[in-house]
């Protein structure tokens, strides 16, 4: 006001001259610059208080100290008195939102998820069919419009009725789907507790999937179940131990993090405290203290603004997965109404109690919940004298695939990620001696025997039993698995070649398979082979992923959800060898190709496939004298192959995961060793 009175005194009388409009301009933005700079100190100032303001109990501040965090857990902070305190990292985030204005938290985000349920089409579009053949029936006068409209409004209704039914099936079809996934996740991140050296990127990957669910966990029953499978997993006493290092570490070094990593921090720790807030479990002395550290540093009005500026920018996918969760809930409460009121009409009692009056035990207890979702920890122990003591030696793990249906069900993107388990190779037993009820026999001959089933989409199952006379079990097993003599035989691939290092056990085999008239398909497979107490031989392959062989352009990446081979060998009474072999295969070779066609050649090329091995096994023994010796070495590779991925330490309670360096439980002790975990 004053530059502008100072240089406009005339305004009013006039035009603005145009040279007193640029110095006018070229002052304001003086001004602003001046004033940007001031709020970024203070910005920066206030951030730096994160960490020296974080003083659960209380202490003592001193310049050139490191602030109290809890009792005695030191934290080497900055103070604002250092000249040489480097720019902190998150300041200009906030003075961009807020003076660029580049987009505003919309604060109705969640109110307009919440309603998408009961925004129908029936009516919106009853309305729309009664205007638009209303008007097309015009020229029949009065009753005819009337008559008119009524026909469009039925059927606009029937249409947006039929769409209404439409995204709420596809609305509970995407929650269960994301409820597997959740399920999945947490089992897989279980397993990978042994790999100390990726914790912290195990938390941040397993936490944040759960981020759109903790935001609407307030208003939805079904985000705050699913909530739980993430407690299953925080609640084993290594998991809660590595959170406090996480935070530790995380108020340690804030100030080398980058922006984009203090933000993935900050919003760990925010999912946690939901999941903490929901939680129907007891919290043990130190959860009880890790949630306060975490409200507390969370509470603080620097971080609270620049959580704010996080959740500015949800994406499409956030989205989605609270739009699910809002919709299962629409559908358990039509459910529950609809079991009130058959219940009430069958027994003619008294009418059930509204849902908005049950309280929320009530609501924990209905028979909605979910049978798998049980948090079951055990007490934790006083001391570490108390706890159980770890036997030596090691044991296998239990079976991580349950059943064939609980393997089909896992999560693919995670399956992905995981070698091949011991429990496949029990699936691919188990498949081997299923009978064949309910399964469409192709191919009944005597030499070979091959049944399918048609899964969802474009997957397929094949299972085949063949009979080869005359074939080494050694010289087969060679001649398959050795991929530089398997390309020279098996004409369906045009390339095979291994990928990367061997991971826990399985190695990762790419194969290029060009098809006639069609787009080439490339398959990227686990491969994982196991020599049986009877001296048969299994191998299980299962899709992969892996940095250095993404998909190529030209090439379709085709799905193999599970591909096994057994090799038995038998003896006739001359004691010619005979090679009892069984193929499965559950795949999917994506692209365009019809179903029928699929179905149609599928089942003939087990047979064809294994005429083709027959040939070449038989070419490899007449032409080489020593094939015996030599197909042997190659298999003794695997007899005595034992993987540390498939055994656990032994321990006296089976509930508890061992730690393989015994930690206090006492979290204040500030001993090198503790410093160091």
């Amino acid at each position: 006001e004053v530059e502008t009175s100072r240089l406009l005194p005339g305004i009013g009388e006039g035009p603005m001259p145009f040279k007193e409009l640029q110095e006018l301009r070229i002052s304001v933005e003086d001004h602003s610059r001046r004033l940007r700079e001031l709020e970024e100190q203070i910005v920066r100032k206030a951030l730096v208080e994160v960490v020296a303001g974080h003083n659960i109990e209380g202490g003592a501040k001193t310049e050139g100290k490191p602030a109290v965090i809890g009792k005695g857990n030191a934290v080497p902070t900055r103070t604002t008195k250092d000249p040489n305190s480097p720019i902190d990292p998150f300041d200009d985030m906030w003075s961009a939102a807020k003076f660029q204005q580049t987009r505003i938290f919309d604060q109705n985000l969640l109110n307009s998820i919440y309603n998408k349920p009961s925004k129908n089409y029936a009516h919106q579009m009853a309305l729309l069919g009664s205007g638009i053949v209303g008007l097309l029936t015009m020229p029949f006068g009065p009753i005819g419009m009337v008559a008119g409209g009524l026909v469009g409004a039925i059927l606009g209704g029937t249409l947006g009725l039929c769409a209404d039914k439409r995204r709420m099936r596809r609305q509970l079809a995407q929650s269960e789907l994301q409820r597997k996934r959740l399920k999945s996740l947490v089992r897989w991140a279980t397993e990978r507790l042994n790999d100390e050296d990726e914790v912290r990127q195990l938390i941040e990957m397993v936490t944040l999937e759960f981020r759109p669910i903790a935001d609407i966990a307030e208003s939805s029953k079904t985000a705050r179940k699913q909530l739980k499978f993430l407690e299953t997993w925080v609640a084993q006493k290594f998991v809660t131990r590595q959170l406090w290092v996480y935070m530790d570490d995380l108020l340690q070094n804030w100030q080398d993090l980058s922006r984009g990593e203090f933000i993935r921090s900050m919003l760990v720790l925010q999912t946690l405290a939901t999941m903490y807030k929901y939680s129907n479990r007891t919290l043990g002395d130190q959860e009880q203290r890790f949630v306060m550290r975490v409200e507390r540093l969370l509470d603080h009005s620097s971080v609270k603004n620049v959580m704010a500026h996080a959740h500015m920018f949800p994406t499409e996918g956030e989205s989605l997965v609270k739009e699910c969760m809002v919709f299962a809930d629409r559908a358990r409460l039509e459910r529950a109404k609809t079991a009130d009121l058959t219940t009430s009409k069958g027994s003619n009692a008294s009418p059930a109690p509204a849902a908005d009056q049950k309280n929320e035990g009530d609501e924990q207890n209905s028979d909605d919940s979910d049978a798998d979702v049980v948090v079951d920890v055990a007490p934790e122990p006083a001391n570490v004298e108390d706890a159980p003591v770890p036997k030596k030696g090691k044991v296998l793990k239990k079976p991580f695939f349950k059943s064939f249906d609980d393997f089909m069900d896992f999560d693919i993107e995670l399956k992905r990620k995981m070698p091949i388990t011991l429990s496949e190779f029990n699936l691919l037993l188990e498949k081997e001696q299923e009978s064949t009820a309910n399964w469409d026999v192709c191919v009944d001959r005597k030499e070979i025997r091959v049944a399918k089933m048609q899964m969802g989409g474009g997957c397929i199952t094949l299972r085949a039993w063949a009979t080869v006379p005359g074939i080494d079990i050694n010289v087969a097993f060679y001649l398959f698995h050795k991929h530089s003599e398997r390309v020279q035989w098996d004409k369906v691939f045009a390339n095979m070649e291994i990928i990367g290092e061997p991971q826990s056990g399985s190695d990762m085999l790419y194969s290029l398979m060009r098809l006639p008239g069609v787009t080439a398909r490339d398959f990227l497979q686990y491969r994982r082979v196991r020599v049986l107490d009877d001296g048969s031989i299994a191998i299980v392959l299962r899709s992969a992923e892996h940095p250095d062989c993404p998909e190529t352009k030209g090439n379709i990446r085709a799905e193999s959800y599970i591909g096994g081979y057994i090799l038995r060998q038998e003896y006739e009474a001359d004691r010619t060898p005979v090679l009892k072999l069984f193929i499965m295969s559950c795949s999917d070779v994506k692209g365009l190709i019809p179903k029928w066609l699929i179905n149609f050649v599928a089942p003939k090329k087990p047979g064809e496939w294994v005429d083709v091995l027959k040939k070449a096994c038989v070419g490899y023994q007449e032409s080489n004298s020593n094939y015996m010796n030599d197909s042997k070495e190659y298999v003794a590779k695997f007899l005595a192959c034992e993987t540390p991925w498939d055994y656990e330490a032994e321990t006296a309670d089976e509930n508890e995961r061992v730690c393989l360096s015994p930690i206090s439980d006492d979290f204040n002790d500030q001993s090198p060793s503790r410093i160091q975990l």
